[in-house]
């Protein structure tokens, strides 16, 4: 960080720069997440295909160890970097004994996270998706892309050059106990883009289904040996665009931008 001020007749000036490297590194690469959930369908009867207010209990089907839910692996495994990087010029400026201009710029960079081995995918909903030919959609598009992978750059967005954030106050002495202040400004907040633990990470992470029933009638798997196939391994990248196809997914969408807030005050004071 530099700053710096200098006086120059009747000009107050202030300009620096502020340069910050932002790391989150965010390890669950053993960490299990298991979520079971138990309903009174395998047991309620007399007609099991029939629900009742009063048929099944879903503690006796905990007991039996029907159930369903799943098992999550390596829900986040990010090693994230991002760099923020800011230049700023004001200059207060004395009109005369009784007015003052305060005017100043502000002009940020945020450079949008990588991640130290390219664990990072997007979705992208203008991507020609490969189910467009087997579905018989012609033109379908969406699909999960893959950050380092096929042409694709490191980072998850685009940088953003156009955060430039002006300033502008007075401060006006109406009488010898009375002064008048005013100022405005647009001033930007922390992106999402920056480094973080939470990222579309799909691919490296598996969601492993615990199937008690697959009729809702004859059990399939019980609690004693929920995964009989055992668990689902990470695919990484390998699966393209066709990653978790069938299934919900919560990814970024590319074109996130940097927030921004506009302030404006107007006040006496006596």
């Amino acid at each position: 960080m530099f700053s710096n001020s200098k006086i120059s007749g009747a000009h107050f000036l202030k300009f620096g720069f502020e340069g910050r490297l932002l790391r989150v590194n965010n390890g669950e690469a053993q960490a299990f997440d298991v979520n079971f959930s138990f309903s009174p369908g395998l047991t309620q009867g007399p007609d099991p295909t029939k629900a009742t207010l009063t048929g099944g209990n879903s503690l006796a089907s905990m007991l039996l160890g029907l159930g369903s839910g799943t098992m999550t692996r390596n829900s986040k495994i990010a090693d994230t970097e991002s760099l923020y990087y800011a230049w700023y010029f004001g200059d207060d400026w004395k009109l005369n004994s009784r007015l003052t201009v305060n005017l100043g710029v502000r002009y940020e960079i945020q450079v949008p996270r990588t991640e130290r081995h390219d664990r990072m995918n997007y979705f992208d909903p203008d991507v020609p998706s490969p189910l467009a030919g087997p579905a018989g959609i012609p033109g379908l598009k969406g699909g999960i892309v893959f950050v380092g992978t096929n042409g694709v750059g490191r980072r998850q967005f685009p940088i953003r050059w156009g955060n430039v954030a002006p300033r502008l106050g007075f401060a006006y002495q109406l009488t010898r106990r009375t002064i008048l202040r005013g100022g405005a400004g647009i001033f930007f907040a922390g992106a999402p883009t920056t480094a973080g633990g939470v990222i579309g990470n799909f691919g490296y992470r598996t969601d492993t289904p615990f199937v008690g029933s697959q009729d809702g009638l004859t059990p399939y798997s019980y609690l004693s040996n929920p995964f009989p196939n055992g668990l689902l391994q990470p695919t990484g990248s390998s699966q393209g665009l066709l990653t978790a196809v069938g299934t919900a997914i919560q990814e970024p969408l590319p074109n996130a931008t940097v927030p921004y807030t506009e302030n404006w005050s107007l006040d006496i004071q006596r």
